[in-house]
């Protein structure tokens, strides 16, 4: 078996560090728990919703929420500011709450990724912060060497601790939407997702139906040929999940 040539593009201030850990603030429902990602694994993302299926569980919301935290291209954060982004900010009225409750949308909230190296995470983690607002500036990136999570026992307190843990992180390091990618995590994209949801503007994929839009020089690159092979998977289409918007997992208290 062949061996892939080492790529000698920077890899940006994470380097080899692998996505181990998220947590999200005000983003759609999802609560403010740490979730656990363990690298080179096939990572199956459902839930229960409140129809007992999985629709409404908050798939879709998280998969956004890492895609943007690794800074997706087809986000075009170095072109948009981010702007598309804060459609994933929670709203009430978008995440079928009860008014009973009362919940009110919110003006930002941030999304949160540990980075270390798989098989010895406590050595050198860091720790990146993306804060979403409604207004400009719409997408913000920060960074720190070592853990800076939020870890009150409830939901609620965590949440409350979000803004004093990104008022801490050292103002010079602050990145915009278009600085963020190619500082964090070098001129190689870190991440590519194909999410049906109407929040970003669709872009030729291959991980999507729109690959039979995109021209050879498109998915092989300009250095590199594609056999023409019409016959090839004809016929064949990919499955299309979810409705266009994101899910939301069942009730979770708004800010008042």
């Amino acid at each position: 078996m062949t061996t892939p040539p080492a790529s000698d593009l920077p890899r940006g201030l994470v380097g080899d560090r692998q996505l181990v850990a998220v947590q999200t603030f005000d983003i759609a429902r999802l609560t403010s728990h740490p979730v656990p990602i363990v690298p080179e694994t096939f990572i199956a993302v459902s839930g229960l919703g409140p129809k007992e299926d999985s629709n409404g569980s908050g798939k879709t919301s998280f998969l956004i929420a890492v895609s943007l935290l690794l800074a997706d291209p087809q986000w075009r954060l170095d072109t948009n500011g981010g702007r598309p982004a804060s459609g994933i900010l929670f709203h009430p009225d978008a995440a079928g709450v009860d008014q009973t409750h009362r919940a009110s949308p919110v003006d930002h909230g941030y999304i949160v990724g540990v980075f270390a190296h798989p098989a010895d995470p406590a050595a050198d983690p860091m720790t990146v912060w993306i804060r979403i607002a409604t207004t400009a500036p719409y997408l913000q990136a920060n960074w720190t060497e070592g853990l800076h999570l939020a870890d009150a026992a409830t939901d609620h307190e965590r949440s409350i601790q979000a803004d004093d843990l990104w008022r801490a992180l050292v103002t010079r390091q602050q990145l915009s939407a278009r600085a963020m990618a190619d500082t964090l995590y070098g001129t190689a994209p870190r991440c590519l997702t194909y999410l049906d949801t109407a929040l970003r503007p669709p872009a030729p994929s291959l991980l999507s139906q729109q690959l039979t839009e995109m021209e050879p020089k498109d998915i092989a690159g300009p250095d590199r040929s594609v056999r023409h092979e019409p016959s090839a998977g004809r016929g064949v289409q990919p499955a299309r999940p979810g409705t266009g918007k994101p899910d939301q997992p069942r009730e979770r208290p708004g800010r008042a």
